[in-house]
């Protein structure tokens, strides 16, 4: 294969297979998580590329790479089924990825056959390495250092605990297909000789081990060869290597600080320790002043209202009063069967603090509570800038409501940075 090296700008993917040219105008990636996708869809920007986020309504079909969140993490397989089903049909022409948590929590079976049954493709690549978080696939199964994650933490996780590592077990269990595993001795061998055994392999879908950044370079450079008639799936870690594999030419680009000194919103939904860590030491720094919610007083119909609206007070006046607030769950009881209500009534606090209030800025900190704010405040559409610093911890963007107002939006994930993250994120965004 020799691929051209062309101008970023043009929208079209142009590669050449022995004189054939395949052209892949447009992508649609389809994610569950929001905060995940956001990441996954902030590589085009190192190419020149222009992602947009669509929460609302139609897509539009100018835009070159859009990304769909389906929302059926923590529902049930069936209902997960028939949203992603619909998310892939909404992107209908369009070169698809499927994001799949590299921790394999959600409904990765439902997917995968949502997107067998919409696209009838070829053949699914499935590789939700990321070396880079030393979490790697080998001999099929996914790992976390040297475990396999349901011998790890997550095992246990009241949400999504995690029972099975061994993929091609997965998307078997619950659709009957069968995959083919492609091994790390395999995938040394090169882009050309992966897609020799994915077009010889009887089974539709094909589980690649990757341990090491170059594996997934690898396997990224054989999906081209596939001509389109093979689907990718996987985390960001594979749609990393995506654009330059198809011959965009990669140019990192770093966001400046903004100019700003109206106050920064925090909302900090995630029960992760590595949240809770970075919050305590922003509010250790004064750097922001914690409003703390507890969803479990907000369940019974009776009271609910008053108190939304006292929490909302609270942080209302501290944002009037020039200072950065964190309305926070992090510390709040945790009851499985109603997480994502217990998202929806944080999200409403939220909304009820900021709606009359100017603000520099809100950083949404948790996948399910950043979800359930954005439906909140009725985003349409949410259009990636970059992320802070080299290391990329928060990601920036700019979010746009159905009305057409708009305001700057940071998020990431609750386990995502070192200690210094949310301090680092508010100076960022706010200069004084």
């Amino acid at each position: 294969m020799e691929a051209t090296q062309h101008d970023s700008c043009n929208p079209a993917i142009v590669l050449y297979y022995n004189s054939t040219v395949a052209i892949i105008e447009k992508a649609g990636i389809i994610c569950h998580d929001l905060v995940a996708a956001l990441r996954g869809i902030s590589e085009f920007v190192h190419f020149n590329l222009n992602p947009v986020m669509v929460m609302s309504g139609e897509v539009p079909v100018n835009i070159e790479i859009i990304s769909l969140v389906s929302g059926g993490k923590l529902l049930s397989p069936q209902r997960a089924y028939e949203l992603t089903r619909k998310a892939i049909k909404k992107c209908s022409g369009r070169f698809i990825f499927l994001y799949e948590d590299a921790l394999l929590r959600g409904n990765i079976s439902a997917d995968i056959r949502a997107l067998v049954d919409e696209l009838q493709p070829k053949k699914v690549i499935f590789c939700t390495a990321r070396p880079r978080l030393n979490r790697y696939i080998l001999n099929g199964s996914a790992y976390i250092g040297t475990l396999p994650v349901d011998r790890t933490l997550l095992a246990s996780d009241p949400a999504e605990p995690v029972t099975e590592s061994h993929i091609p077990s997965i998307i078997k269990k619950d659709t009957g297909l069968l995959s083919k595993c492609i091994g790390l001795a395999d995938i040394e061998r090169g882009a050309s000789y992966i897609a020799s055994i994915i077009e010889e392999s009887t089974e539709r879908i094909v589980v690649c081990d990757a341990r090491e950044t170059h594996h997934l370079k690898t396997i990224a450079e054989a999906l081209v060869l596939g001509q389109g008639a093979w689907v990718p799936c996987g985390s960001g870690g594979l749609i990393k290597e995506i654009p330059a594999a198809y011959g965009f030419m990669e140019k990192r680009t770093v966001i400046k600080p903004f100019n700003n000194n109206k106050p920064v919103v925090l909302a900090v939904g995630s029960l992760d320790e590595v949240s809770a860590l970075q919050l305590a030491i922003a509010a250790e720094k004064s750097m922001v002043y914690p409003v703390m919610v507890e969803p479990a007083d907000l369940w019974g119909k009776s009271g609910r209202e008053g108190k939304m609206n006292e929490l909302a007070s609270i942080a209302a006046e501290r944002i009037e009063a020039g200072q950065n607030i964190a309305i926070t769950s992090t510390h709040s009881h945790y009851s499985p069967r109603v997480h994502s209500r217990a998202a929806s009534l944080f999200a409403t606090v939220v909304s009820k603090a900021i709606s009359q209030q100017s603000i520099g800025g809100l950083v949404v900190i948790g996948a399910d509570t950043a979800y359930a704010l954005c439906k909140e405040l009725r985003v349409k559409s949410i259009q990636v800038k970059g992320v802070i610093g080299e290391n990329g911890g928060t990601l920036i963007a700019e979010a746009q409501s159905k009305e057409g107002t708009s305001f700057t939006l940071g998020t990431k994930g609750g386990a995502v940075g070192d200690e210094m993250e949310i301090v680092r994120a508010i100076k960022f965004m706010r200069s004084s």
